[in-house]
């Protein structure tokens, strides 16, 4: 079993003991919504915030926030997070997103897309399909994107398109500002052609669909596309579709985007604000309390004495044997998302570092009580270096997963409290 190290004052009381503070919000969970277009994020979080208090669902302070954003031309899945469930926005953050978009070729705007100003024109480019799925092909994997000027990136404590608005944005070296995403596919769905209408037509066999297809691609210029992006968190779609174009030899404009999925919640999940406005009650059934969210962090259960510890701010020290008979933490150990995948490639690798600097990374856990319920956020580190034994399996040809199942089976691990949830 698991023993405490470090206790500090006995008299500690568990937060998730305390009750809801007078005057806060009671709801705590995921709302899953459909944003329309041409409006923010934040408008729908404050037309809801409206709702919740004029319905009489909520009084007092809400807090409210939304998993990512959406530009005001864009529309789909905005999924709203309401209460203590704030606290797990950022983790949210870090899934994959999936879009359906339309790039217009042809032109390029201040923003890039169709709601700018035309800035210059090109000449519409005559494109097979295999031309396009190469160029998109180039496009997949690890990338690096130059936010646009018109985005919420900030330089110097302001967003860049405070800079832009205020005829300020020549001074500002986006460059600088540059960043890694990733691009995990890209899918041609349809190609519009300027004078022979879509590719896709309702053909009498198969012989007769591939000759006209191919005779749109040899007497038609291409004039827009219609793509799926599943990408990692922070890609511009905008400045995708900018460096697609700029591929296939002419400009191109975002002209459409639809978000299909974030944050684990699809479209087909979500609901619009219109409905929640003809029927406000139906709020709590829409509600996604802590324990069905989607947050993408291994759980791990704790006794009631475990869970007394944490929350006195004492540190639990799992031993190589605690490990072995753990089959939950282990299984944390193994978690395989892209973010904790880094976090375990770093433990590994600089396992001897951190012994000298004393801060291994941090693998952030849900702790979820005897009844399942969510209650707080923990942190696992792995145990000092022992031996010159962790060395030589820092050495061995296997995978970052298994070497640190292997580190941590030989030196053991512990879990401090982050964050409560109750």
């Amino acid at each position: 079993m698991p023993h405490p190290q470090d206790p500090l004052a006995q008299d500690s009381v568990a937060p998730s003991k305390a009750a809801t503070p007078a005057g806060t919000s009671s709801l705590h969970g995921l709302i899953p919504l459909r944003k329309p277009p041409g409006m923010i994020s934040k408008d729908l979080s404050r037309r809801l915030i409206s709702l919740l208090k004029q319905s009489g669902i909520q009084k007092g302070r809400i807090r409210i926030g939304h998993v990512g954003s959406l530009d005001p031309l864009a529309e789909g899945v905005l999924p709203v997070v309401l209460g203590r469930a704030t606290r797990l926005q950022d983790y949210l953050l870090n899934s994959r997103k999936v879009y359906d978009l339309t790039m217009e070729l042809g032109y390029e705007t201040d923003t890039l897309d169709s709601s700018g100003t035309v800035l210059r024109r090109a000449g519409l480019p005559y494109l097979s399909r295999d031309t396009i799925e190469a160029a998109l092909k180039g496009k997949e994997g690890k990338i690096q994107q130059v936010p646009p000027l018109y985005s919420a990136v900030k330089y110097r404590g302001k967003p860049l398109y405070f800079y832009a608005r205020s005829g300020g944005g020549i001074r500002v070296p986006l460059k600088s500002l540059t960043r890694s995403v990733h691009i995990h596919h890209l899918i041609l769905q349809k190609i519009i052609y300027e004078k022979r209408g879509t590719q896709t037509h309702k053909q009498q066999n198969k012989e007769d669909h591939d000759r006209r297809a191919h005779a749109a691609q040899l007497h038609s210029a291409c004039s827009a596309l219609k793509l799926r992006v599943i990408c990692s968190r922070g890609t511009y779609i905008r400045v995708l579709c900018q460096d697609l174009a700029y591929s296939l030899g002419t400009l191109g404009t975002m002209s459409a985007l639809l978000r299909l999925e974030t944050a684990g919640i699809t479209l087909e999940q979500c609901c619009t604000l219109e409905e929640l406005l003809c029927c406000p009650q139906s709020i709590s059934s829409r509600l996604l309390p802590l324990e069905s969210m989607p947050v993408d962090l291994p759980r791990l259960t704790l006794t009631d004495q475990q869970l007394r510890w944490l929350y006195q701010g004492k540190t639990l020290v799992y031993s190589p044997e605690d490990l072995q008979h753990n089959g939950q933490l282990l299984q944390a150990l193994r978690y395989s998302t892209h973010r904790d995948q880094q976090w375990l490639e770093d433990a590994a690798q600089n396992a001897e570092e951190h012994e000298k600097n004393h801060s291994d990374h941090e693998l952030v856990l849900l702790i979820t009580d005897g009844q399942g319920s969510v209650v707080s956020l923990g942190t696992m580190r792995l145990s000092p270096l022992q031996n010159a034994g962790d060395r030589e399996v820092l050495q061995q040809h296997i995978t970052a997963q298994s070497r640190i199942e292997h580190l941590a089976l030989q030196r053991g691990c512990t879990l401090t409290h982050k964050r409560a949830l109750r």
